[in-house]
């Protein structure tokens, strides 16, 4: 596993190497391109601790006379930030326009993280359907998740709920979240004041439904 600084570093000596240059030829070549360049300087770039800037992949590209890409090929899994990673394949694919989207196959890992994703949705949306008795669905769960906000996760604390749970009865109770159901029964224009009033009843209405107090 390498971050694109020592990709590019790694790639950087093997050229190097190959051409039987020293630090210092490519140095030179570098100065013949505007950058004051020294044999610290190429040193750091080869052990990966120099920022791989555009201008610097130019810049080594030229003096190497090869596509910018070959300094970025790799077999090995490459750190894009923390916990992030692509293959070596895919940073090419990326850089030679062959692809400008990344799959599953690309990311190392994340046919797992998917799956226990998958799972823990699942789970959530059985929870739901329980107490709801009906059917309910991936779509259903993501749009009803997705007007999930603020208001709901304090009723939810208040009644000593879990976010499901809450959730799950909101469905029951009035076929959508508690905070959509403020807002239809308070009205377009109503006050803080009095989406605070309805929010109370509607949190009666749970309290009385689920038997919380």
């Amino acid at each position: 596993m390498s971050t694109v600084a020592e990709v590019l570093g790694h790639n950087v000596k093997r050229l190097r190497q190959e051409r039987g240059w020293t630090l210092d030829d490519l140095a030179r070549a570098g100065h013949t391109r505007g950058h004051k360049w020294n044999t610290g300087r190429i040193s750091k770039i080869e052990r990966g601790n120099t920022a791989p800037t555009i201008e610097l992949l130019l810049v080594l590209a030229l003096s190497f006379e090869v596509p910018p890409v070959e300094l970025l090929r790799t077999e090995e899994e490459v750190e894009l930030g923390e916990g992030e990673f692509v293959t070596g394949q895919a940073l090419v694919d990326v850089f030679t326009g062959r692809t400008t989207e990344l799959e599953v196959r690309d990311v190392p890992g994340a046919e797992d993280r998917l799956k226990k994703q998958l799972l823990g949705v699942t789970v959530d949306m059985q929870e739901v359907q329980q107490i709801t008795g009906e059917t309910f669905n991936f779509r259903q769960h993501e749009a009803a998740r997705k007007a999930y906000g603020l208001t709901d996760e304090r009723a939810a604390k208040k009644l000593g709920m879990t976010d499901n749970q809450l959730l799950g009865w909101s469905l029951r109770l009035w076929g959508k979240v508690l905070s959509q159901e403020v807002e239809e029964r308070a009205g377009q224009d109503a006050t803080a004041q009095k989406k605070g009033h309805v929010t109370r009843a509607l949190v009666k209405e749970l309290a009385d439904a689920t038997g919380k107090r």
